[in-house]
């Protein structure tokens, strides 16, 4: 059998999700997710040098990463940095409603914990105001600790022995033991940008990416340098495609370039005429 050249290509894709004009982020995924998937991906790389592949990492995840790593927040770890004991009947049904948000089979029951808490919270036809009464705050303060710890790469676990002595203990952690364990996250946060640039430079990974400011980075200046770097090695471009929707004024950019014309064909375009009209 002829052999087969196979390309892996992982993309790596989050909306933005923080409000910028009203300062809040309703989503932990960036946050959690870089410490199971993105982390996690990576290591699996340095584990295997011969390894290679494409990696997509989108302009609106690095913006956010970026911006964990400086500080920012989100509603589940707000709510995950406030002390158990001063939790609000609102905050603590927040809590219960949104802290088991993970697949039951491989990230809550291989925990015994987590599960035990799970069955705590019982029916979830039932409205969290319900389950709160069987909740102590020692209970909350264990669910917080579980809903982010459960969401770290077991990789992350071989290689840090002294969070795998934190994830060992299982249950009734103090205040103290949880604020550590949110700043360790954020230090595996502030990990995955270089350790995607360190196997870019070793060869081993081929970062893509996508654009977001066509007026900053139009299109022909885009192709143009992977045209440059393909002819290095000696590869011709027979094509090329946009995926997604593209505002038109990127593509009379491109238009106007490659033609070279003497001015902006927006007013020459005829459909667009007929709009006007």
């Amino acid at each position: 059998m002829a052999p087969i050249s196979l390309a892996l290509v992982w993309h790596q894709h989050q909306p933005y999700y923080p409000d910028d004009v009203g300062g809040e982020n309703p989503m932990p995924w960036v946050r959690l997710h870089a410490t199971k998937d993105y982390l996690g991906m990576a290591l699996h790389l340095l584990e295997v040098p011969e390894f290679r592949c494409t990696i997509n990492l989108v302009p609106s995840l690095l913006a956010q990463l970026e911006a964990y790593v400086d500080g920012a927040s989100d509603d589940h770890l707000t709510l995950s940095r406030r002390p158990a004991d001063d939790l609000t009947a609102v905050d603590a049904c927040a809590v219960l409603d949104s802290f088991f948000m993970a697949f039951p089979d491989t990230m809550i029951r291989p925990h015994p914990r987590y599960h035990e808490l799970y069955l705590l919270r019982s029916s979830w036809n039932s409205p969290a105001r319900q389950a709160l009464a069987r909740f102590r705050p020692r209970d909350l303060r264990d669910l917080q600790v579980w809903s982010n710890l459960a969401w770290i790469h077991p990789l992350v676990f071989e290689k840090d022995l002294e969070l795998a002595e934190f994830r060992a203990k299982g249950k009734y952690y103090t205040e103290e033991e949880k604020a550590w364990l949110l700043g360790k996250q954020r230090e595996l946060l502030a990990r995955v940008i270089p350790l995607h640039r360190e196997l870019a430079e070793r060869g081993q990974v081929q970062v893509s990416i996508n654009m977001t400011n066509y007026k900053r980075t139009p299109l022909h200046r885009v192709f143009e340098c992977v045209r440059s770097e393909a002819e290095r090695f000696g590869v011709p471009i027979v094509g090329s495609e946009i995926v997604g929707l593209t505002p038109a004024d990127a593509l009379f950019a491109a238009a106007e370039h490659y033609l070279r014309l003497e001015s902006p064909p927006g007013n020459q375009v005829l459909e667009m005429k007929l709009l006007e009209e």
